[in-house]
């Protein structure tokens, strides 16, 4: 019977451990992405980062797309969508790190219409909108 219950915690450490591992490499990776393609920040506190400052051009009011995820596949979905934004010079936000996007998605942090919302996309007219849509589904149709 000790020897069973020894098992079980060794094991349930190691599973513990597996998932810390896990958490640190998708953090890392989240990190870098978003310090690459969205380096700007509004203010200090804020908890987006922007790809870009938003010009004088750019609509007060207009279309916004939200590209769903989970912290555990919210890096890949990035990866599949920059070159899709960055091509176009498309305006977008994600939270600043994966702990943010965890809050996020918890619900209780920001409210629960914000769950499944990584990445917010910015198209300038309606004809953007129309053709970013087609091709962020298609793009994230393998998640």
């Amino acid at each position: 019977m000790t020897l069973s219950t020894k098992a079980c915690k060794v094991k349930g450490e190691a599973r513990q451990h597996d998932w810390m591992t896990r958490r640190k490499k998708l953090a890392r990776e989240w990190d870098g992405l978003v310090l690459k393609y969205a380096p700007f920040s509004p203010s200090s506190s804020s908890i987006w980062k922007y790809s870009k400052h938003l010009s004088r051009e750019h609509p007060d009011q207009g279309w916004k797309i939200h590209v769903s995820g989970t912290p555990l596949n919210a890096s890949q979905m990035l990866r599949s969508i920059l070159p899709i934004l960055t091509d176009g010079n498309i305006a977008f936000k994600v939270p600043h790190s994966l702990d943010e996007l965890m809050k996020i998605n918890s619900g209780i942090f920001y409210g629960y219409s914000t769950i499944g919302k990584v990445v917010k996309v910015y198209p300038e007219n309606e004809n953007d909108f129309l053709t970013l849509v087609a091709r962020l589904d298609q793009a994230t149709s393998i998640l």
